[in-house]
């Protein structure tokens, strides 16, 4: 398990000052992520999508508050047991297991960077740094981050991060224990939310089609494409 340090009385201060969104708005980008995510695994019999690059510019929201993800670039899809090698992401959002030379679950890899992404929102910070791959996969042989005045002040939290950041990726917690933690169970509207496939627009916007038209996609492609509920390079753009 990564390891955690505790922050000093400045850094209490000043992690104060630049927000805490750890209450609602941190468990509606987990839970409505985890959420979605368990629902898409039901819908399609076991099989899983691994983003392999969930960070905050790839997370979008829509008018009624609903989370999207965009930028399927490096998107896998993956069964139970299927293994992935090779290094893609971004730095800062990276599992340990993505340095090496070795095969990894791409979902424990969405696992991990989903628990930078709840860090960064609820403090603010990225909780590993570094200016070059090089550097980062130095500090992925003993990952540590800061336990924050935020973090210390929320065990439910705090306990939800812990296990996210969990070293080894076999040993990593999962959307189904993310389901089961009590900072998420502590609002159950967020696991009534409606799937993903379920709040895509079945008639497109006007402009986006034109746009689309203009990059080479027929309007009857991306109409079927929406009916059909089709994840492919017309969904994604």
């Amino acid at each position: 398990m990564s390891g955690g340090k505790g922050s000093s009385e400045e850094e209490k201060s000043g992690d104060q000052k630049k927000g805490d969104v750890s209450g609602d708005e941190g468990r509606r980008g987990v839970g409505r992520r985890g959420e979605g995510r368990w629902r898409r695994r039901e819908e399609r019999g076991g099989e899983e999508k691994g983003e392999m690059d969930i960070k905050l510019d790839n997370i979008l929201l829509d008018g009624k508050g609903n989370i999207k993800l965009c930028d399927f670039g490096m998107a896998v899809r993956v069964s139970s047991g299927q293994r992935c090698k090779g290094f893609c992401g971004t730095i800062e959002y990276c599992a340990p297991e993505l340095f090496y030379d070795t095969e990894y679950d791409a979902r424990a890899v969405d696992i991990w960077s989903m628990a930078v992404v709840l860090y960064e929102m609820v403090t603010a910070s990225f909780p590993f740094k570094a200016r070059t791959y090089s550097d980062m996969k130095e500090n992925m042989l003993n990952p540590t981050y800061d336990i924050t005045y935020t973090l210390s002040e929320n065990v439910l939290l705090l306990h939800l991060i812990v296990h996210l950041f969990t070293l080894n990726p076999d040993q990593r917690s999962m959307i189904y224990d993310i389901r089961q933690n009590q900072w998420i169970k502590d609002r159950e509207e967020f696991w009534k939310l409606p799937s993903s496939l379920e709040t895509l627009c079945n008639k497109p916007n006007p402009s986006i089609v034109l746009a689309m038209w203009r990059l080479g996609y027929h309007h009857t492609d991306i109409s079927d494409c929406l009916h059909e509920k089709k994840f492919n390079n017309i969904m994604a753009t």
